[in-house]
């Protein structure tokens, strides 16, 4: 395929189309079929895909499993608990699908209780119930105002 600009003029839409690339809007069977290719394309490449960060898992009894710039906020949180004694652990998710499933039920093997803070109303802790066998505790927000650490700290102490 030439570069944009060199050679042929493309068309990049991300409407849908056939096999063929012509664009194929009104055909359920054709869109049917590109996002059944696309679904199937990046769950094959998961391996290659999902990524994960670890923090002070090895030895964590209760964990917080975060994404995005909460998950900054509870290695902020993390790291302080550390400090007091507690055994507490960080589960940064960097791509929330296809989902890190091994990942979280390692983790859940290994803690007794996992923290899901997020800035919504629970989707993330949600998949986590699905794959992880310890207690899965929500903490969401949807306010518009960030997850202070001190809510964080508190749940976690809590758990």
């Amino acid at each position: 395929m030439p570069s944009f600009g060199e050679g042929e003029k493309l068309l990049v839409t991300g409407s849908t189309h056939d096999a063929y690339g012509f664009r194929k809007t009104d055909d359920p069977r054709a869109h049917g079929a590109l996002v059944e290719r696309i679904n199937e394309k990046v769950l094959k490449s998961r391996a290659s895909i999902v990524e994960t960060e670890g923090y002070f898992l090895e030895d964590c009894e209760v964990c917080a499993i975060a994404y995005g710039f909460t998950a900054r906020t509870s290695l902020y949180v993390v790291k302080q608990l550390r400090q007091e004694g507690l055994k507490a652990g960080l589960l940064r998710i960097k791509t929330l699908w296809p989902f890190p499933v091994e990942t979280v039920a390692e983790v859940g093997k290994r803690a007794r209780k996992v923290l899901v803070p997020e800035m919504n109303r629970g989707q993330v802790a949600g998949e986590v119930k699905k794959f992880c066998p310890c207690e899965v505790i929500p903490l969401g927000q949807s306010n518009g105002e960030i997850i202070r650490p001190e809510r964080i700290r508190e749940a976690m102490r809590r758990i």
